[in-house]
């Protein structure tokens, strides 16, 4: 709400373009740009093939990761598992380095898991995040960028009212 309209409207052009250029047709372009000017980007298609989980799916199962449990997540993931995720790409870049990548993703994410009780099921999501990263264009920096936007949105969502706190 600070930043100048101008400048957010120029920023959602410049994102749909990005989405039609980079990704093609069913395609997702995301610019978080703050009031400093820097700019975070994303994007995918909704949907690779019937081998990924679909991207938006996928995302919404890391919100509910991130989300704490008071504000109605499950808080299985540290926030910082998004940032390890981007060091992963610095660290390891390059073709023949596709299983180290993912090795070291499965441990961070063991490392980062809150709810050791909810390990399988951090691990089945950790396997759709490695295929995602692996499998689509946006590769491991695109992903890490994701993962950064959604654990910022997991730390905004407030649990649903129910009627007796309304009263």
């Amino acid at each position: 709400y600070k930043y100048p309209l101008d400048r957010v409207l120029n920023a959602s052009r410049v994102a749909e373009k990005v989405a039609k250029e980079t990704y093609g047709r069913d395609a997702i372009a995301v610019t978080e740009t703050t009031s400093g000017g820097q700019t975070r980007e994303t994007g995918g298609k909704w949907r690779q093939d019937d081998y990924y989980q679909p991207l938006l799916e996928t995302m919404s199962q890391v919100q509910k990761a991130f989300t704490q449990k008071e504000k109605g997540g499950d808080g299985l993931l540290s926030g910082s598992l998004a940032y390890d995720m981007r060091d992963i790409e610095i660290a390891l870049s390059g073709e023949d380095m596709q299983e180290a990548r993912a090795e070291e993703f499965q441990r961070l994410l063991k490392r980062r898991t809150l709810d050791k009780s909810q390990a399988s099921r951090v691990q089945e999501l950790g396997e759709h995040l490695i295929q995602l990263a692996e499998g689509m264009t946006m590769g491991w920096g695109g992903l890490s960028n994701w993962l950064i936007l959604v654990r910022f949105f997991s730390q905004t969502v407030t649990s649903p009212q129910t009627e007796s706190d309304a009263s």
